[in-house]
This record gives C-alpha cells, sequence and structure tokens, in this order.
C-alpha cells in the first residue's frame, strides 16, 4: 500500500527506510537480552531509555523526559517512581515552579548506564567481529549520518503523531 506522499519520496530514501524498519527491531532484540541476561536488575527498556536520556542531559523536567521518550507524564511518572526506589534517579520540586518536578540520574544510575553501555557495545563488537573493515567502514558511515541528523532527536519525532495517553 502506498501513499501519495510515497509516491513523492526519493526511492533511495525509501529503500533505507525499509532497511531500518527490518533492522530495528533486531536491534531492540540484543538491547533487551542484554538487559535479561547481564542487568536482571533492570526492569524494563522504556526505563533504561529514559536513565540513558538522563545520561545525555544531567536534568530534566518529567514533562520533558516523558515528551522525550512519547509517553504521557503519568506514565513516566510511574517510570520514574520504580528508578528512585531503585536508587538511579532522584526526582526533586523546582524552586521556580512548583508544579514542575526535576529528575536526575544518581551516582548509581550513571554507573549502570556506562555498564549497559559497555556491555552493549561488547555484544555489537561480537556480532560485529566477522565482517570486513570496508563494510564496518560503510556501517560507521551510515550510523554517524543517523546520531548527527535531527531524525533521530525527541524534538524532531514529535511532530511525527501524539505522544502515547494512557496506558
Amino acid at each position: 500500500m502506498s501513499s501519495d506522499n510515497e509516491t513523492e519520496l526519493n526511492p533511495l530514501a525509501q529503500e533505507a527506510a525499509r532497511a531500518l524498519t527490518h533492522v530495528v527491531p533486531g536491534v531492540h532484540r540484543v538491547l533487551r537480552t542484554v538487559l535479561a541476561v547481564r542487568f536482571p536488575e533492570t526492569t524494563s527498556v522504556p526505563q533504561v531509555r529514559a536513565l540513558f536520556r538522563l545520561s545525555q542531559q544531567p536534568r530534566l523536567s518529567l514533562r520533558d523526559l516523558a515528551e522525550s521518550e512519547r509517553v504521557s507524564s503519568p506514565t513516566m511518572s510511574r517510570s520514574i517512581d520504580a528508578l528512585v526506589a531503585k536508587g538511579w534517579v532522584t526526582r526533586a520540586m523546582s524552586d521556580e515552579d512548583r508544579r514542575s518536578i526535576w529528575i536526575a540520574l544518581t551516582s548509581e544510575g550513571a554507573s549502570l548506564v556506562e555498564r549497559v553501555m559497555l556491555d552493549l557495545n561488547l555484544q555489537f563488537a561480537r556480532l560485529l567481529g566477522s565482517w570486513d573493515d570496508e563494510s564496518l567502514s560503510v556501517l560507521i558511515r551510515a550510523l554517524s549520518l543517523l546520531e548527527n541528523s535531527s531524525l533521530l532527536r525527541p524534538e524532531s519525532t514529535s511532530s511525527l503523531g501524539p505522544a502515547e495517553t494512557s496506558r
């Protein structure tokens, strides 16, 4: 099934998009497996994503974190409750606006993120270990283009559709 908008797109962009949508579930599966096997104390991929996001920005409001992860504030609040209980994040009222809640990683949370990232890097390096240098260079270049584009930034995905409103 194709839409009118699809016919206006670059055919190579469409092919790349199809390839990306086939690869992402496998990458996600590796992440879930690493978390389940190596870090059973973590509870869910969404919670780990929130930790990763907080490692990139030392302090975020609950609302901004929910928007960046495309979930409702109550859903994010429940996730943050679990992360606070494990000692991985702190939540504090804003001095400027008592309605705002700031979320930040604790040193234990930062350590967990670092350990998960190191383990993921090791697992992916093992999976890619049999690739030749040229193929690895192409992959690095493609991933760099994705990383440096606005495509994957939370603010650019907000226009894709409404965030989750209930769970």
